[in-house]
C-alpha cells in the first residue's frame, strides 16, 4: 500500500504517510476485539478465509482502502469524523461479511464504537485538528517532542504524550461502566480481591484474595475521594485497547518518521485472553470451580466457563496477567542474556503467540481461550 502511494501521480510526503498509517492503525485496533470462534473473513483477491485478529485486520485494511472511514470519496486513504459518524450496522455487516452462517461477536458494539470515535475526534481539535482526523495527532505530538525545530524526523517523544492523546482524547468513546467524580473510567474495574478472601482465580504458587461476585458495575458519587475504601482504591486500571493503540502507533512514529519514543517501560502488558489464557492453559493460574459452578455446562466437565468482563474472576485473571507478564519478561531477559528485550517483543513473539498456539493444541476444534468472555467488542 505504501509502495502504491509512492508510485501514484501525487505521492504523499513522509508526514502524510505517517498520518495515514495512524488513521488505519487506530481504527483497526479498535475493531480488533474478539470476534468469536465462528467468524471468518474471505479475502476477495485470494479467496482465502481468515479468522480472528488477522481476519479483522484484513477486513479493516480493505475498508480503509475503499474509503469506508473517509468523509470524502475522492480522498479514501484517511479516517475522519465525517466518515465515522456515517458508519452504521449495515456497513459493518457488509465490511465483515457477517450473516447467519458467519456470525460475529460484538458487531453492534464495534459499530457504536466507531460512531462514538467520530464524535470524539470532532470534539478535540487540540488533538485531531478541525477535520477530526486521528493522524492529525502528529501535529500535537510534534509540539510535545524534542529536537530541532526545523526537522520533522529527528525528534524524541515520551510515550506519556502519546498515551495522553489516546486516554484523554478518546475517553468518551467507551461504554459507561464504572465512574468516578462523574467521569467514566473506561476499562477500569473493581477488584474486590484486594479487600476480601475466597479467591475465584489463584496463582497456584501463592494464595490470593478475592470476593464473592460484586455488582456488574460500580458507581461513585461526584466528589468521591480516592482514599475511600468502597471506591477508587479497589479499582484496577487495564486500558487494554488504549495501551494496544499506544504500542501500535509507536511503529509509524519510529519507522516512518524516524522518531525515538522514550519511556516504553512505563507501559504494562496487555491483559487480554491470549496472554492470560497462556497462564491458565499452562497451569500457572487456576479457576476455582466451586465458586462459579453455574457458569459451566452441567453435562460436560470439560466445558469452557463463560463470564462477562465485570465478573470478579475475569478482573482477577486480567490483573494477574499484568503481573505475570512482567515476570515472564524478567525471566526471558535472564534466560536469554538479553537485558534489552522489551515487553512489546515478549507480547508479540512469546505470550500472545504462545497463548494462541497452546489454545489450538488444547482446544483444536475452536482454538479459543480456556475461559470465554462475553464480548461486546469494546474490551477485548
Amino acid at each position: 500500500m505504501i509502495t502504491a502511494w509512492a508510485a501514484s501521480s501525487s505521492p504523499p510526503d513522509k508526514l502524510e504517510v505517517a498520518k495515514r498509517l495512524i488513521d488505519v492503525c487506530l481504527v483497526s485496533v479498535l475493531l480488533d476485539a474478539g470476534a468469536g470462534n465462528a467468524w471468518m473473513f474471505r479475502e476477495p483477491k485470494t479467496d482465502v478465509t481468515i479468522g480472528r485478529s488477522e481476519g479483522l485486520a484484513v477486513a479493516s485494511l480493505h475498508a480503509f482502502q475503499r474509503g469506508e472511514f473517509s468523509g470524502n470519496p475522492e480522498d479514501p486513504y484517511r479516517v475522519n469524523a465525517q466518515g465515522l459518524e456515517a458508519f452504521n450496522v449495515e456497513k459493518a455487516t457488509a465490511m465483515f461479511q457477517v450473516d447467519i452462517q458467519n456470525p460475529m461477536s460484538g458487531l453492534e458494539g464495534r459499530t457504536n464504537l466507531l460512531i462514538a470515535l467520530g464524535s470524539a475526534l470532532k470534539s478535540r481539535h487540540d488533538f485531531f485538528g478541525e477535520e477530526g482526523r486521528p493522524g492529525n495527532m502528529i501535529d500535537f505530538l510534534l509540539k510535545e517532542s524534542k529536537g530541532a525545530a526545523d526537522n520533522v524526523s529527528d525528534r524524541r517523544l515520551h510515550i506519556s504524550a502519546l498515551f495522553h492523546v489516546l486516554i484523554d482524547g478518546l475517553r468518551t468513546i467507551w461504554p459507561g461502566r464504572a465512574s468516578l467524580a462523574g467521569i467514566s473510567l473506561g476499562d477500569v474495574w473493581p477488584c474486590h480481591a484486594l479487600t476480601r478472601t475466597i479467591p475465584h482465580l489463584v496463582d497456584d504458587r501463592q494464595a490470593s484474595t478475592s470476593l464473592s461476585p460484586p455488582p456488574a458495575g460500580l458507581k461513585f458519587s461526584p466528589g468521591a475521594k480516592a482514599t475511600e475504601p468502597d471506591g477508587a482504591e479497589i479499582m484496577v486500571p487495564f486500558h487494554k485497547l488504549t495501551q494496544w493503540l499506544t504500542y501500535s502507533l509507536v511503529v509509524p512514529l519510529e519507522t516512518t518518521l524516524g522518531w525515538k519514543v522514550e519511556g516504553m517501560e512505563d507501559m504494562t502488558g496487555l491483559p487480554e485472553y491470549r496472554n492470560g489464557g497462556l497462564f491458565v492453559d499452562l497451569g500457572v493460574l487456576k479457576l476455582r470451580r466451586g465458586t462459579v459452578t453455574s457458569f459451566y455446562a452441567k453435562d460436560s466437565i470439560s466445558a469452557i466457563p463463560r463470564f462477562p468482563p465485570s465478573h470478579p474472576a475475569i478482573i482477577e485473571w486480567r490483573a494477574m496477567t499484568v503481573i505475570l507478564l512482567d515476570r515472564v519478561l524478567l525471566g526471558l531477559r535472564t534466560r536469554l542474556g538479553a537485558p534489552e528485550l522489551s515487553l512489546p517483543q515478549v507480547l508479540e513473539s512469546a505470550t500472545w503467540k504462545g497463548g494462541r498456539e497452546v489454545a489450538k493444541r488444547e482446544r483444536p476444534e475452536t482454538g479459543g481461550p480456556p475461559i470465554d468472555i462475553e464480548s461486546d467488542g469494546t474490551v477485548f
